[in-house]
């Protein structure tokens, strides 16, 4: 598994972690994955500003 910093509003500052073992864009969405491919959290692309591996 992986850490992945979400940053929400770059302009605050604001950023959720997630861990993951891997994420992808979709259309209008992030979805992040746990080893057994399941999604564990998903993000419109309108409302983040960047993903970063940690």
């Amino acid at each position: 598994m992986a850490t992945f910093k979400v940053t929400i509003n770059p302009l605050t500052g604001s950023s959720e972690t997630v861990e993951a073992e891997d994420y992808s864009i979709q259309g209008s969405f992030a979805q992040f994955f746990d080893a057994e491919g399941n999604v564990i959290a998903s993000y419109n692309t309108n409302s983040f500003a960047s993903i970063v591996k940690q």
